[in-house]
């Protein structure tokens, strides 16, 4: 993932992404430049377990729990 180095995407993302300044359009070309080198296996594993933190699964049942504490 290429993100913008803002707060929100920072939270979201973690350590999973590279990060461009959001007014730096060379910033954004370096970091496709360096995906487009190939593969970096340690930085997909990394993604691949943050993306498990926001699967559908995961997120319903988040909302459940907390349905269910608040109607209990």
């Amino acid at each position: 993932v290429i993100a913008s180095d803002i707060p929100a995407t920072r939270e979201v993302c973690a350590d999973a992404a590279l990060y461009f300044d959001p007014t730096d359009d060379a910033a954004l070309a370096d970091r496709m430049g360096t995906l487009l080198k190939g593969p970096n296996p340690a930085r997909i594993e990394t993604g691949l377990r943050r993306a498990d933190l926001y699967s559908w699964s995961r997120s319903a049942a988040i909302l459940d729990a907390l349905l269910d504490s608040t109607w209990s």
